[in-house]
């Protein structure tokens, strides 16, 4: 027995892992050049924000934030696709898919408060964190199940 959606299903997902671990990457370089644009050893607190505030982007600085954010939504997107595709041939990528879209309903409203009380936003990011370990552990599960489907047959 095969499982056509399943196989490309899982096969987005892992490039959508890749591409998450390439966002991050990007994401420490971005951080390591942004704190070593902004050294000076002679500036006060006030001086070093307003000095922060008015510096001006380098192009490059740009181009890697906007690939990393780039990165970041094509990850996203293929693992949704993925794990829509994959869940038509097994329960446990159905599972992974309704947790992650409580998981968005989490992020959505944690963004929408953000500036109206930053304390709620953040405790609403523990169960949108915990929700992203449940989908991968559906997703683990649901990948050990075909492969225990496919060594049976």
């Amino acid at each position: 027995m095969k499982y056509p959606n399943a196989s490309t299903g899982i096969k987005r997902i892992y490039v959508a892992e890749i591409l998450s671990v390439l966002a991050a990457v990007l994401s420490i370089v971005v951080m390591i050049l942004t704190a070593a644009n902004h050294i000076d050893t002679n500036l006060t607190g006030e001086e070093a924000t307003r000095a922060l505030q008015a510096a001006k982007m380098d192009t490059p600085f740009v181009v890697l934030s906007l690939s990393m954010m780039l990165l970041m939504l094509v990850s996203f997107f293929m693992n949704l696709s993925g794990i829509i595709k994959a869940s038509k041939d097994e329960i446990g990528f159905k599972n992974a898919l309704w947790v992650l879209l409580a998981e968005m309903v989490f992020e959505i409203i944690a963004s929408c408060i953000q500036n109206s009380s930053p304390q709620v936003a953040h405790w609403l990011q523990v169960p949108s964190t915990l929700c992203n370990l449940v989908v991968m552990i559906f997703v683990l599960e649901g990948i050990t199940v075909l492969a225990d489907n496919l060594s049976r047959k």
